[in-house]
C-alpha cells in the first residue's frame, strides 16, 4: 500500500500560511514526485503517461481527502475477539482436524497459506473462489490452507473442503489485522515454520509459492512479492501497474520499507510478532508489522518473481476511496512511528511493470514443482506423499470449523 507520494513536511519556525496552504504544499511536492517516476519509466505512450498523471492526482486528493477527514472525524475502533477467545476457538479448529504427517521436499519448509476473508457481495463470493482454484493449481501445494472468515454477512462457498482446509470464523467483524493473527495463531499450532500471507481476491501465480519457499530457504525472513492488476487493459489497472501501489517502497540499500500482506511471506522462526489490530481496515496495519519488524533487526526483502494479480476497483471513484482509506490512518502511524515519514520520503516505489527477479544473486530457474522433487524423493517420502489428501476433493462443507463469538 503505498501513500500515492503524499508526504507531511515539518514547518520549522514562525509561519504566516494558513493549513490550507500547507496541504496545498504537500500536494504539489507529491505531484512532482509522481511525475518523476512516471515520466522515468519506458514503455508507455504519451497517452497512457497523461491519463496516468491524471490518476495520480485523483490518488493523491483522495489520499489527503482521508487525511482531512481523519482529522475531522478519527476513525472508530472495532469490536474485536478477545484473545482467549481466539486461541480457544483455534485450539478447537487444531483438535478437529485429521492428524497428518507434514511432507517436505528438497529442504522446503513447511507452509501455511493463510487468506482473510470478508465476504458482504456476490462478486467477493465470486473473487475468494478465484483464488481458491489458483491456489489449488500450485506448483508447490501448501501444507495447510487457512481462511479467517472476518464475520462475513455472506457465507463462503462450499467448494473447500479436506484435511488441509482449515476454516475459523469470528462472529464479530474485527478487521484484517486481527483476522491476520488468528491465522497466525492457527500457523504456530500447527507447528508451520512458513506463513504466507494472500487476500481473498487476489489470483496468485502457478510457482508463487514455490517462488516465496526458494526466497525463505535462501534467507528467511519477510519478503513481499510482486502484486499485479487483475485487469491490466483499464486505465486504473495500468495506473497500479505503473506506480506499483502494493509493491511496498524500496530503501536505498535495497531492503522494503514495508510489503504488502497481500502478497507476503512469514518466516516464523524469525518473526514472532502480530499485526497490531488497533488499525481496524485494509489501511497501513502491514505497513506497521513491516516497519516495526526492522526496528527489531529482520528487514523486509522483494521477490518480484512471486506474482499475484490484484482484482482493484477499476473505477476513478473507487481509486479514490481507496487512497482516503490509506489517508485516514497517516496520523496513527505517524504516532506508533515518529519517524516513519522521513523514511517513506527517502524510499521509491517498485512499478510492477520493471521489476523482475529477485535482487541478491544471478537469475534463479523457477522453483522445481512437486511432482519434480517427487521423482528425486526417498520411498518413505513418496509414499507420505501419496497419503497427503487433497486440497480440493471436491466435496461440498468444510473439514473444521470454529466459532469465535464476542
Amino acid at each position: 500500500m503505498t501513500s500515492g507520494g503524499v508526504f507531511r513536511v515539518r514547518r520549522k519556525g514562525k509561519t504566516g500560511g494558513t493549513e490550507a496552504g500547507h496541504v496545498t504544499f504537500e500536494a504539489s511536492r507529491a505531484v512532482r514526485a509522481g511525475v518523476m517516476h512516471i515520466s522515468s519509466l519506458t514503455g508507455l505512450t504519451i497517452w497512457q503517461r497523461f491519463v496516468v498523471a491524471m490518476l495520480k492526482l485523483i490518488a493523491i486528493a483522495g489520499y489527503h481527502y482521508g487525511k482531512w477527514r481523519a482529522s475531522v472525524s478519527p476513525p472508530e475502533s472495532r469490536r474485536c475477539c478477545q484473545e482467549s477467545q481466539i486461541s480457544e476457538a483455534v485450539d478447537r479448529l487444531v483438535a478437529a482436524a485429521p492428524k497428518q504427517k507434514i511432507v517436505t521436499l528438497g529442504g522446503r519448509s513447511a507452509v501455511a497459506v493463510v487468506v482473510p476473508v470478508y465476504a458482504r457481495t456476490n462478486a467477493d463470493q465470486v473473487h475468494l473462489m478465484a483464488a481458491l482454484d489458483a491456489l489449488s493449481r500450485q506448483t508447490r501445494q501448501p501444507d495447510y490452507l487457512v481462511l479467517v472468515d472476518d464475520g462475513s454477512p455472506l457465507p463462503i462457498p462450499s467448494i473447500i473442503s479436506g484435511a488441509r482446509v482449515m476454516v475459523l470464523r469470528m462472529e464479530v467483524n474485527s478487521g484484517p489485522a486481527s483476522a491476520r493473527n488468528a491465522g497466525l495463531a492457527v500457523a504456530r499450532k500447527l507447528g508451520v515454520q512458513l506463513v504466507a500471507f494472500l487476500d481473498a481476491d487476489c489470483l496468485p501465480e502457478p510457482n508463487w509459492l514455490a517462488v516465496m519457499d526458494r526466497a525463505q530457504r535462501r534467507r528467511p525472513g519477510i519478503f513481499a512479492g510482486r502484486t499485479m492488476a487483475a485487469y491490466p487493459d483499464t486505465y486504473v489497472g495500468l495506473y497500479h501497474d505503473v506506480c506499483g501501489t502494493l509493491n511496498g517502497r524500496r530503501l536505498k540499500n535495497g531492503s522494503l520499507l514495508y510489503g504488502c500482506t497481500c502478497n507476503l511471506s512469514v518466516n516464523l522462526d524469525r518473526c514472532s510478532q502480530d499485526f497490531d489490530q488497533s488499525f481496524p481496515q485494509a489501511a497501513f496495519e502491514d505497513v506497521e508489522f513491516c516497519v516495526r519488524a526492522a526496528k527489531s533487526g529482520l528487514q523486509v526483502a522483494y521477490d518480484g518473481d512471486a506474482v499475484v494479480r490484484h482484482h482493484y476497483d477499476h473505477t476513478a471513484m473507487g481509486l479514490f476511496r481507496q487512497f482516503a482509506r490509506y489517508g485516514q490512518f497517516e496520523s496513527q502511524m505517524c504516532r506508533r512511528h515518529s519517524d516513519y515519514l522521513e523514511v517513506l520520503w527517502a524510499s521509491s516505489d517498485i512499478s510492477s511493470l520493471s521489476e523482475v527477479g529477485l535482487q541478491l544473486e544471478a537469475p534463479q530457474q523457477n522453483p522445481p514443482s512437486d511432482e519434480v522433487l517427487l521423482k528425486h524423493a526417498q520411498p518413505s517420502e513418496r509414499a507420505a506423499l501419496a497419503a497427503r489428501p487433497p486440497l480440493f476433493p471436491g466435496v461440498a462443507g468444510v473439514t473444521a470449523t470454529a466459532d469465535c463469538t464476542q
